[in-house]
């Protein structure tokens, strides 16, 4: 079962969201990243998503689970999702900080090869930061934080420790709208708005921010309306 998140902490009195007035994807506002699941049911997944869309006027990104399985035998399957996908999808692989420092080595070493990859989300435990800033130097594949940024007082902490790197920003969970706002003006940070599977009103407030606020040219972890079909 998903839970679902209700609400932003408080949402400013300019941010209520009005229903003649929401942020819809097939205006074209924002690009979605959509949430595929682990293992072999994700050569399918896809595909359902992609004819579901298909009236999309620019390339998908899909978001796909590793660090569930065998490190190799996850490997094989990407070979297969990134032969099947077309030449100009986006596809980001989220750990949740599931690999070891190997593992992760092995992943990159693999993407760093693969320019279908935007990038590798938490690949490492929050507990293991300076080792994710080592990966983040060794390799060219973009490193995402996740888990290690999940509210502001853990944002301001990886800035201040010298991440130059993604921020996935789960507004619905990190804290004050205010505060974050704040935080965005004062510092330039590569930030990605993604959900943790709120209800409507909490969505639609949530990506009013990540209009405002998410990196314009990365797709927000939206994506997820399939998993409830």
């Amino acid at each position: 079962k998903v839970d679902k998140v209700d609400k932003v902490d408080k949402v400013d009195k300019g941010d209520k969201v009005d229903k003649g007035d929401k942020v819809d994807l097939k205006r074209g506002r924002l690009n979605y990243s959509y949430l595929l699941p682990a293992g072999e049911e994700v050569l399918e997944v896809w595909k359902r998503i992609v004819d579901r869309e298909k009236t999309l006027q620019f390339p998908m990104t899909f978001k796909w689970k590793i660090g569930v399985g065998e490190v190799e035998e996850e490997i094989k399957l990407f070979q297969k999702l990134i032969q099947a996908l077309p030449t100009d999808t986006k596809l980001r692989l989220d750990a949740n900080g599931g690999l070891s420092f190997e593992q992760a080595k092995r992943w990159l070493q693999v993407t760093d090869e693969t320019p279908m990859v935007e990038f590798i989300e938490q690949p490492l435990s929050p507990q293991s930061f300076d080792r994710t800033m080592d990966l983040s130097i060794n390799y060219s594949t973009a490193i995402a934080l996740d888990e290690s940024v999940s509210n502001l007082k853990q944002l301001e902490d990886c800035y201040h420790k010298g991440w130059e790197g993604i921020y996935i920003i789960k507004a619905a969970i990190a804290g004050s709208p205010q505060r974050l706002r704040r935080f965005f003006q004062q510092y330039s940070i590569d930030a990605v708005f993604s959900s943790v599977f709120e209800t409507e009103i909490g969505r639609e407030a949530v990506l009013r921010l990540a209009a405002e606020l998410s990196n314009p040219s990365r797709a927000v972890g939206f994506g997820v309306h399939h998993w409830f079909e």
